[in-house]
């Protein structure tokens, strides 16, 4: 019996320009802001924490076999002149789990769907992220990558 989770990463995207301003780039490309700076800003919340208030302190989710992960991304403040976006999902080859993703190209969500699972295992990937800084006609943008952990097992129980 296959079960949906939905995965919530909340970025604060204030903190995330003010080191990309430090940085004095005209032109910025993944990489210049280092993953673990980005997890230092970013909030994870699983099914129902967000609404709680409630920060999950491990990316690792333990899901099975047929489980579709919904990942959700959005800014702190809702309400500003930032937008994030998916660019791409890149989970490292693993011989123990198949998993399909929805092509999340500049979306604010997409799905993961647990395809096979042979072993329990951990599956590393990393999710890049566009940020874009609109002021006036001005648009900065800002690649980001976040590289947390998926876990997946076998069987339940």
């Amino acid at each position: 019996m296959s079960t949906s989770r939905h995965i919530f990463l909340q970025i604060d995207t204030d903190s995330i320009i003010a080191i990309a301003e430090s940085l004095q780039l005209t032109d910025y490309s993944f990489g210049d802001i280092r993953c673990e700076e980005v997890l230092e800003h970013t909030l994870i919340y699983n099914q129902g924490g967000m609404a709680l208030g409630n920060a999950v302190e491990d990316f690792a989710t333990i899901v099975e076999e047929g489980d579709l992960i919904t990942v959700t991304i959005l800014p702190l403040k809702l309400f500003s002149n930032h937008m994030l976006t998916f660019v791409e999902f890149v989970p490292e080859p693993h011989p123990y789990a198949v998993l399909e993703v929805q092509d999340p190209k500049s979306k604010v969500s997409f799905d993961v769907n647990v395809a096979r699972v042979v072993q329990e295992c951990s599956v590393k990937f990393n999710l890049k992220i566009l940020l874009r800084k609109i002021k006036g006609d001005a648009v900065t943008e800002i690649p980001l990558c976040i590289d947390p952990v998926l876990r997946v097992r076998q069987g339940r129980g």
